[in-house]
């Protein structure tokens, strides 16, 4: 029984000394809350079919495509992120036969830097090479890039 009660005093003098602990701790410490803002800075960009008005939803080459010829498109390509980025382009989904053969598609602004805010004209070039077979159609997804500089 003595034991006993040795050990409940103990241990509420324990918990009486981290409690006294916490007090005088908490009597030493400040804390100050300093408010924080930012913008984070991103790449954007839009593409149009004219000088920042009709925004380019699809490019349309037409049916009357001959072989070895070259088709420009211009395009509108603006940054409307916060910083400067620099463009790339690729083609994917290809579908129609040899397609990926016989048609190609460049532009002229590979590795081009634009300023936040910024915007140039490009030009998509189609080329049809010889040997493809008329009347055949394709498809395939034009992917232009902007990535942070």
């Amino acid at each position: 029984m003595i034991l006993r009660k040795n050990a409940i005093v103990g241990a509420g003098l324990a918990i009486a000394a981290v409690l006294l602990i916490a007090i005088v701790f908490a009597a030493i410490t400040a804390t100050k809350t300093v408010p924080s803002s930012g913008t984070i800075a991103g790449v954007n960009l839009k593409l149009f079919e004219d000088d920042g008005i009709t925004a380019l939803t699809e490019v349309n080459w037409g049916t009357s495509l001959e072989n070895d010829t070259a088709y420009p498109y211009d395009i509108f390509v603006n940054n409307t992120g916060t910083v400067p980025m620099t463009l790339s382009m690729t083609t994917n989904s290809w579908i129609g036969t040899n397609s990926t053969r016989a048609v190609t598609l460049t532009w002229n602004r590979g590795g081009q830097t634009v300023a936040a805010g910024g915007r140039l004209l490009a030009t998509l070039t189609l080329t049809v090479e010889n040997g493809y077979t008329e009347g055949c159609s394709f498809t395939m997804n034009i992917v232009i890039n902007g990535t942070q500089v």
